[in-house]
């Protein structure tokens, strides 16, 4: 009796059929069904994010290791001054000097990377790969902004904007930047963590949309993307899709950091990041600083 009345409630449509995903399927859309409230993704989001003190400036970053009480910070290279002194401003406050290792190889991207040591507890942010990110999908940015009105969460600097996917290329812009977003990402946010509906990081901060000066819109090949693309990725912002530092970060001990696999398909150039780490322009047109 019972299974008639279901099969009769699903033909007239009062009840729908729910059959469970595929692996495949639950790979390109991963957690769908998780999504965190805003107002913990904000607290989660603050937990893993730091503010980057570097010469007379700052930026932002966001924790992407631990080893004993050694924390590595990812970050934008534009951020780093040519400076030994650099702090990291970690969520409870406190202000801790940071090493810039020199000795990671960036290869040619705006990434740099920064380590000081706590016996404080700190959360390492969860970095997912974001091949599977699709446009439309909703992504949060997050970061320490120079302005602060504009953000009604200002209580400790620290802000999260809400936009969504709007563009990702099939090849990366100089620097590593391919993914174009919808969120108002202003100065001082470069280095912050781009997050997905999770929680997890999906990209970092760099590029703020419609640059003031130059043309940042250059493909790592040197060509050009055609005017009608163009126009439309200069009124987006831009970041560096995980992809990317999952390499970099790859190079560590696996213990660091709560990796997926990386993926190897793009190839590092190898450089002497001792010498030329600092021989990229700190003001280049487009970046956030």
């Amino acid at each position: 009796m019972l299974k008639l009345l279901l099969t009769i409630l699903s033909c007239s449509g009062l009840i729908s059929t729910v059959t469970s995903p595929t692996l495949s399927q639950e790979i390109k859309t991963p957690l769908l069904a998780q999504q965190v409230p805003e107002t913990r993704l904000y607290d989660q989001a603050q937990a893993i994010s730091v503010k980057v003190i570097s010469g007379n400036s700052w930026g932002s970053g966001v924790i992407v290791g631990k080893e004993g009480g050694n924390y590595t910070i990812l970050t934008n290279r534009h951020v780093i001054t040519p400076s030994d002194h650099h702090q990291v401003q970690t969520p409870d406050g406190r202000i801790h000097s940071a090493t810039l290792q020199r000795n990671r190889n960036v290869g040619r991207d705006d990434l740099a990377l920064l380590q000081f040591r706590s016996n404080h507890n700190y959360q390492v942010a969860v970095i997912v790969n974001s091949s599977s990110l699709r446009v439309g999908e909703a992504v949060y940015g997050v970061g320490f902004p120079f302005v602060q009105e504009d953000y009604a969460n200002n209580q400790s600097g620290f802000v999260l904007t809400r936009g969504q996917v709007s563009l990702v290329l099939s090849q990366p812009l100089l620097e590593g930047y391919q993914l174009g977003y919808t969120n108002n990402i202003v100065k001082g946010m470069s280095g912050g963590a781009i997050l997905n509906s999770q929680g997890q990081v999906i990209g970092i901060n760099g590029k703020h949309a419609y640059p003031l000066w130059g043309d940042p819109f250059t493909y790592v090949d040197g060509s050009q993307p055609n005017p009608q693309l163009k126009k439309q990725m200069i009124s987006i912002s831009w970041g560096i899709p995980s992809e990317v530092f999952q390499e970099v970060l790859a190079q560590s001990s696996p213990t660091q950091s709560p990796l997926y696999s990386p993926n190897l398909s793009r190839d590092l150039e190898p450089v002497d990041t001792q010498k030329e780490f600092f021989n990229a322009p700190h003001h280049p047109p487009g970046y956030l600083w």
